[in-house]
Formats: C-alpha cells, structure tokens, sequence
C-alpha cells in the first residue's frame, strides 16, 4: 500500500503582536507633520512601499500609520480621529484626510504641472531620468501605463536625441531609457571626434593663411579663425549607422 505524504499544516495567520513588531523591525518613518508638503509625500511613499514589503493587511495600516505620528501630527490626529460611538477610519480614509491636511490641491497641480514640463535641456540622460521619475510620483495617473510613461519621457528628451529614438519600438520604459544612454554616448563621442578633426583642420590651414595674409593689406594676424561648425544631421546619421 502506497504511503500517503505527510500533510503540511498551513502556514498560520501573522498576529498584530507579528506586524507590530516586523513593522519596527523596518525602521518605519515618523511623521512630525508641518507645512512642508514634498516632506509629507516623501513620507507617504516611504510608508507605503514598506506596507508593500510586509504584505501588510488593510486592517492594520490605520493603526501603524496614526502610531508613527509625532509632534503636530499628533495634534492633529488628535482633533479628526473618530471617538467611540463612530465608525473606525478606513486606510483610505486616513489618507484622503492627510492629503487634505498636508497635501493641498493647489500644490499638487503645481508638481503635475513642473512635471508636464519637465525638460532634458543640458542635464545627462541619467540626470533627467532621475528627475522624471521623482517628479512622476506627483502625477501618477499621467504615468499610469508604460507607453504613457515613455511618451512623456521622449518628450522630454533633447532634439538631438529624440530624433534617433522616434519611432523604434520598445517593450517598457528600461528600454528606452538604455537606449537613450546609449545614443547620448555615440553623441558625444561623434561630438569629440568632430571636433579632433577640426582642430587639425586649422593647424594645416594655419601656415597657408599666413603666407597669404603677408601680401593683403586687409590681414589682421590677431582675429581668430572661424571655427567650421557640422551640421547636426551629419552627427544623427553617425549615431543611426552606429546603432545598427
């Protein structure tokens, strides 16, 4: 007769003494309250990636947030909480209430917006991408699917380089950053290289003016030579042979 394999017993339910104590295991933030709204949101988002982590079950998320409020937040909490004879706090409750308090409209409209028009400019395509998505946490629901989210970065992107990456095709937002990099490099190095080139342009051309100029009345030794400047177009189509 074939012997049954023991049966495992299933993983018991974590108890609040449990999330408490992973929960201050995790260093969890501290909320001091103030008129400092990107503070409050930095705060936020710290918490609730960290309720990620634990796998925290919504009936615990009220009492863990309100235990980490100090100082004015505590104040505060202490005018809105519900009193005996009303109904509990909902997590989203909670939030809706501290968004209010800390959190205006008005200034959220102000991030959206500085987010809207955030622009590559001189900043490195690591620099940008940085900013892109600190600022995209202030407008979630423009960043809501990746091909959004790539769209609004390739906007964002500098002329030179959104000119190589229009039109290709990439499965998530990695990508198009990687690629961005890359074709940022090749821009430059073909820049370096163009430059090089020039600059021993010159030098031969140098000696010939020279001797020219001895004989022109109109010669002045002291005025620089023009520096011949390549057309962008040539440095983009290095960049596409480049990437191929």
């Amino acid at each position: 007769m074939q012997q049954m394999p023991p049966r495992r017993n299933p993983t018991p339910k974590p108890t609040a003494v449990d999330i408490i104590c992973q929960f201050n295991k995790l260093k969890s933030p501290k909320f001091h309250g103030g008129s400092e709204p990107l503070k409050y949101e930095e705060w936020k988002w710290k918490l609730q990636n960290l309720f990620e982590i634990m796998d925290c079950p919504d009936q615990y998320k009220v009492a863990l947030t309100t235990y980490q409020f100090k100082g004015e937040a505590e104040y505060w909490w202490d005018t809105v909480k519900p009193r005996r004879d009303e109904n509990p706090f909902t997590w989203e409750r909670l939030i809706e209430l501290l968004d209010n308090q800390y959190y205006p409209r008005d200034v959220q409209r102000i991030k959206e917006r500085e987010f809207l028009s955030l622009k590559q400019g001189q900043m490195s395509v690591m620099e940008y991408a940085s900013n892109f998505n600190e600022l995209s946490r202030f407008a979630p629901h423009q960043v809501n699917t990746e091909e959004r989210k790539m769209d609004h970065f390739e906007q964002g992107l500098r002329g030179d380089i959104k000119y190589v990456i229009t039109g290709q095709n990439f499965d998530n937002f990695q990508d198009m950053y990687q690629r961005a990099v890359k074709i940022a490099c090749v821009l430059k190095e073909t820049e370096k290289e163009n430059q090089a080139r020039n600059l021993e342009k010159q030098k031969r051309e140098i000696p010939t003016r020279s001797f020219q100029g001895r004989n022109n009345k109109r010669f002045r030794p002291n005025v620089p030579l023009r520096k011949e400047k390549q057309p962008m177009t040539g440095a983009i189509q290095t960049v596409l042979q480049n990437m191929r």
